[in-house]
């Protein structure tokens, strides 16, 4: 084995606020403890605008456990209906992307997003054994996103959660 990672992202499927319903499939979204090179694991976030106005979808990751850069070797990409909205190593995904807007969603409306890992193909056995985990957030802009229970930020942060 190459690799592997346990318990990636972990995400509650039940509504985190009134005006907002997020359903992780599967939940937790990544569970893949043997990973290894050109292996590819992909979850759904349905996103359910509960609202009576069109909201801004924000994602991010918090409480990212990634000691040995084993992310520099993982690819992300997230897709909605109208294409690809991020895709980059999931390394810059903890570093650099902060709350990443998935788009608007319209009063009462829902969307459904894929989010796929794959793993880059390395020759190098280094990374044998290694782990990390993150969780996943998803909200509203200018509202107070959530990871399960867990509040990562609101509309008064000037941080990335």
């Amino acid at each position: 084995m190459l690799g592997g990672f346990a318990d990636i992202a972990f995400a509650t499927p039940a509504p985190v606020s009134p005006s907002l319903s997020v359903v992780f499939v599967p939940n937790p979204l990544f569970v893949k403890p043997n990973f290894l090179p050109l292996d590819e694991t992909s979850g759904t976030v349905t996103v359910t605008n509960n609202s009576s106005s069109p909201q801004t979808i924000l994602t991010e990751a918090i409480n990212v456990l990634d000691n040995d850069n084993f992310g520099s070797l993982l690819h992300l990409k997230i897709a909605g209906d109208s294409g690809v909205i991020y895709e980059n190593s999931l390394h810059h995904f903890f570093a650099n992307a902060g709350e990443l807007p998935l788009g608007a969603i319209p009063a009462g409306g829902s969307k459904t997003f894929t989010y796929t890992i794959s793993f880059i193909d390395s020759s190098d056995n280094s990374y044998q054994g290694k782990t990390l985990g993150f969780d996943v957030c998803v909200g509203f802009s200018g509202g107070t996103r959530h990871c399960g229970d867990t509040v990562a930020g609101d509309e008064n942060d000037t941080g990335d959660g």
